[in-house]
């Protein structure tokens, strides 16, 4: 079997588990409609878990009666940028990146974590938050902190049953996750919509009304679904070499599911689940881009992007149609600088 403990991930486990800033609604929900997926030998795992959004629900009960109202008011002026594309194809890198332009907002990796409280925890919560996170990400080495760019998909998963990242809890059941959603069935679209649509705004109300670069490599595969919620936003695809992608992919797998997995998997079922996603993944992209028009669409090469940033940076606001890339590029140049001392693993 693939997922055993790891002696130096124990504490781990239930330390910085994606679950551990849920709402105590979603846990029990993810958990009732899954319980015959569950191994017993996580039970003990799954009872430590609990404890924090127990305790933590008036906080995030708080937040619901005062900001609630203020949220679901609050006005989407210029609708997101999406960076798409399978998992790691360098989307975070690029994320990261973009943000360093001032004038567009983001997701944090605490505001993802800790999506149900993160208005009225502030200090308090983000500083018990702090010190659950790892210094860096355990498939790459890559740094984390607390106010970096996140995936909004960590905060989808935190508030709702509807996220596909169920599957680093249950990875027997990732084909199924990813046709009820990544695809979004038609049975769980409006559910989708409305609670996707109040992380959104969330998040923008938090950061005083910025245009959003949302970075999710599930949303892919939800380009016709995004269209309805935000029809002029705009989309960046990365895309690389299909053996690193599902070589670094397989990594990402193995290093994720002794921290958060509920049930155990054999790893010949994992590669083939692995590639039927990736098969999935890149055919509905073909089919759904043609929704995109042409000005609203940039496709970046990771190995060209990789080598000269800069360059494809500006190449996407060109393509976008973007203003202030002349005014960030000193922000940009110094990001990338501070980079250049990083070292990818081979896999990776």
């Amino acid at each position: 079997m693939l997922v055993r403990k790891v002696q130096d991930m124990k504490t781990l486990k239930t330390r910085c588990h994606f679950l551990s800033g849920a709402s105590l609604t979603n846990l029990i929900v993810v958990l009732y409609k899954n319980r015959s997926e569950i191994s017993l030998r996580y039970l003990p795992q799954i009872f430590l878990i609990v404890i924090t959004p127990l305790f933590l629900f008036p906080l995030h009960l708080c937040e619901v009666i005062f900001y609630s109202e203020k949220i679901r008011k609050t006005p989407i002026r210029k609708d997101p940028i999406f960076i798409i594309g399978h998992f790691r194809c360098g989307t975070t890198y690029l994320h990261n990146l973009l943000c360093q332009d001032q004038q567009f907002g983001f997701p944090t990796t605490y505001q993802s974590f800790v999506p149900g409280m993160f208005l009225t925890g502030k200090n308090f919560i983000k500083t018990i938050h702090k010190t659950t996170l790892p210094e860096k990400r355990p498939m790459d080495d890559v740094k984390l902190d607390q106010d970096f760019p996140q995936e909004e998909e960590f905060a989808l998963l935190a508030l709702s049953p509807y996220s596909y990242y169920q599957c680093y809890f249950f990875p027997r059941k990732t084909k199924e996750f990813f046709r009820l959603f990544s695809l979004v069935d038609p049975g769980y679209l409006m559910k989708w919509q409305h609670i996707y649509l109040f992380i959104i705004k969330k998040i923008t109300f938090s950061c005083e009304g910025k245009q959003l670069i949302l970075k999710n490599p599930v949303n892919t595969v939800r380009i016709r679904h995004l269209f309805r919620i935000f029809p002029e936003a705009k989309f960046i695809y990365l895309y690389r070499d299909p053996v690193r992608v599902l070589r670094s992919t397989f990594k990402l797998f193995s290093k994720f599911l002794p921290l958060y997995a509920f049930q155990e998997i054999d790893e010949q079922e994992l590669r083939n689940n692995i590639r039927w996603v990736y098969d999935q993944t890149i055919a509905q992209y073909q089919d759904q881009k043609q929704l995109i028009a042409k000005h609203n669409l940039a496709e970046i090469r990771y190995e060209q992007f990789i080598q000269n940033p800069l360059n494809e940076v500006e190449r996407i606001y060109r393509e976008l149609k973007l203003d202030g890339f002349a005014s960030a590029k000193n922000n940009f140049e110094k990001y990338i600088q501070e980079q250049s001392t990083y070292v990818p693993d081979q896999n990776s």
